[in-house]
């Protein structure tokens, strides 16, 4: 795996968590406050600019009430 594909995978997950937080009826600041995080944050996961942690992984996970697995559940471009 090289740079791009990091990216990709990136941008994949926020894609998804997105559409998971958007199909919730979340706002960004919704679910921000609930991790809490900064919103700021939330937008640059959400738009694949940085690499999470899995701590924040399993905090949106139990913010969105799913698994986190849930959050893997994703298809790479």
């Amino acid at each position: 795996m090289d740079k791009q594909d990091d990216k990709r995978i990136e941008v994949a997950f926020g894609k998804h968590l997105r559409s998971l937080r958007e199909n919730k009826g979340l706002t960004m600041l919704d679910l921000s406050s609930r991790i809490p995080i900064e919103t700021t944050s939330l937008r640059r996961i959400e738009k694949g600019k940085v690499n999470t942690s899995i701590k924040m992984v399993v905090k949106l996970a139990i913010a969105l009430e799913i698994t986190p697995s849930e959050l893997f559940d994703f298809q790479i471009d």
